[in-house]
């Protein structure tokens, strides 16, 4: 009667402890979705574009008629990061 009455308050105790563990993933992907952390995913870790660009990349090699996207892609994009940019001066203009 005593070992039973042991074991049902350990398994109780294991199952206590997983419901607070899984209780605190849930807050800290809530957390994450307001990017307050970092839980699962890394700083570093690719996001879904970088990941849809891959799988471009992979479908030019499959189909290299598609190429074109590709490459209209990589323009925007460079587009998208010189416009915040101060402009150039003249070639012949002195440098400060």
């Amino acid at each position: 009667m005593i070992r039973s009455a042991g074991l049902s308050w350990l398994g109780l105790g294991i199952v206590a402890i997983a419901l607070v563990l899984w209780l605190a993933d849930q807050l800290f992907l809530w957390m994450e979705r307001r990017e307050w952390i970092y839980w699962r995913r890394r700083k570093g870790t690719p996001h879904r574009a970088s990941v849809a660009s891959a799988a471009l990349e992979l479908q030019t090699l499959l189909e290299p008629e598609k190429r074109y996207v590709l490459v209209l892609k990589r323009e925007e994009k460079v587009l998208a990061d010189d416009e915040g940019a101060p402009p150039e001066p003249p070639a012949g203009s002195p440098k400060r």
